[in-house]
């Protein structure tokens, strides 16, 4: 009896439960080339084709359906080191339980006995005219996260979240020696100094930064000297005073233009926050 045919149980009275499964399994398969099987109780299965899958559930259906349509799949195996690009980190909500209770806390929760080498990366943040619910910024989110602290791409076991900045795809840098090299790394803890100066430090990462260079080089013409420092990681035993936060308005992210740029961070407002800072009035000029 070919158990692989849909139909084989017409004109039968009696017909086992397991058998009716894999019927309807089969049915399924043969009326939409878009449905495929890879089973574990119920999700994923390691030996659909060379066991005959677990329970012999779906038994045949390999040999009639071959490897496209019926996949040989692993229970649980570690080994690959999968780097998850979402198309935004918006969407990245739709897996969080997976991110923060899963890929960042099994490592502890099984005292080191289980690894999960795995790096979620994607455009994060504001871009242009995608709306609220495609301009969040998830630095603070996940950097809050114990387990997704690994901060080298490439140690043992890293649980990395790389968040990129749409705006900045386009964006044409130069390369020193040291970076062209096959062996750099990028120095984690070591402060990158994009700035000299010995009024006022600025720290910022990713597209803002751009945005503290242009402040900076505006408040030089009033003798204000700002050292700007891209962020690499967290600094605050090295503070000599608290900090001034500039952040975007407490608002969801506006779509119209005008809006969306008054939510977000823009170089008059690290200039009004730095010139506050160092108690300088608008007019007023700052000696050497």
């Amino acid at each position: 009896m070919d158990y692989t045919f849909p139909l084989f149980i017409i004109n039968q009275l009696k017909v086992k439960v397991v058998l009716a499964v894999v019927a309807e399994m089969a049915g399924i398969i043969v009326r939409n080339i878009r449905v495929w099987q890879s089973l574990n109780h119920g999700i994923r299965c390691f030996s659909v084709s060379s066991v005959t899958a677990s329970k012999k559930v779906s038994k045949n259906l390999w040999k009639k359906y071959g490897d496209k349509r019926i996949k040989d799949t692993p229970i649980t195996e570690a080994g690959l080191r999968p780097i998850i690009e979402f198309m935004s980190m918006n969407f990245s909500m739709q897996a969080i339980d997976q991110v923060v209770n899963s890929a960042a806390k099994s490592h502890y929760m099984s005292a080191g006995a289980v690894h999960v080498p795995i790096v979620f990366r994607g455009p994060n943040g504001a871009a242009v005219g995608v709306g609220a619910q495609h301009s969040q910024c998830y630095a603070a989110w996940y950097g809050q996260c114990p387990g997704l602290k690994n901060k080298k791409l490439y140690c043992n076991h890293p649980k990395v979240v790389f968040l990129e900045n749409e705006l900045m795809y386009g964006v044409t840098m130069e390369l020193s020696d040291e970076a062209l090299s096959d062996e750099f790394l990028l120095p984690i803890g070591k402060a990158k100094i994009e700035r000299p100066g010995k009024h006022i430090t600025v720290v910022a990462h990713s597209l803002p930064v751009g945005f503290c260079l242009e402040a900076a080089k505006e408040l030089q013409s009033i003798g204000v000297e700002c050292e700007v420092i891209n962020m690499r990681s967290e600094a605050f035993n090295y503070l000599d005073a608290p900090v001034f936060r500039v952040t975007g308005a407490d608002v969801p992210m506006p779509y119209a233009k005008t809006l969306e740029e008054n939510a977000v961070p823009q170089v008059h407002n690290i200039i009004e926050t730095i010139k506050r800072t160092l108690n300088i009035q608008s007019a007023q000029s700052v000696r050497a």
